[in-house]
């Protein structure tokens, strides 16, 4: 049985910079930096994480590329995890929103306990990531306007 989750929340950030930003975090988790941690279930397990680039085919008109994610939990009692990081424009600001799918490990009693709590657990931790993600974008983004940074170098010299 594969299970699906989504999450989405809103950058203070355009959407021309969203992407690169969430890159940059996503980068910096697939190189283990703590700052950029991907965290899996209650426990906040590490994951092992990838991420690729690839064409936003879900919205028309304008051409742009959304984020494929998939990670591994490590352990027997989480699921791997395959899903997507789309952005849209929202305003002046950007959502950013990930949806995915998950097999509940262990079977039958695994798709017992995703009905009972394992649903919760994955909402939370798609939340917990997209919230993250987009809290960089928009720190990011409000340090460029300062000028402290630049958007796509880290700190100007």
């Amino acid at each position: 049985m594969t299970a699906s989750v989504r999450a989405e929340r809103t950058a203070d950030c355009p959407f021309s910079m969203a992407q690169s930003y969430a890159e940059e975090y996503l980068a910096a988790a697939e190189r283990g930096e703590p700052e950029a941690t991907v965290r899996a279930g209650p426990a906040h397990l590490t994951v092992r994480f990838g991420f690729e680039v690839r064409n936003d085919v879900l919205e028309r008109g304008r051409m742009h590329e959304e984020i494929a994610l998939h990670w591994t939990a490590q352990s027997p009692l989480l699921p791997d995890f395959a899903g997507t990081l789309r952005f849209r424009i929202h305003g002046p600001r950007t959502r950013f929103i990930i949806e995915g799918t998950y097999v509940p490990p262990s079977g039958i009693l695994g798709a017992l306990f995703d009905r009972i709590a394992g649903r919760r657990i994955a909402r939370a931790t798609a939340a917990d990531l997209v919230t993250r993600i987009a809290a960089r974008a928009s720190a990011r983004e409000a340090a460029w306007r300062v000028g402290i940074m630049s958007p796509h170098r880290g700190p100007r010299r």
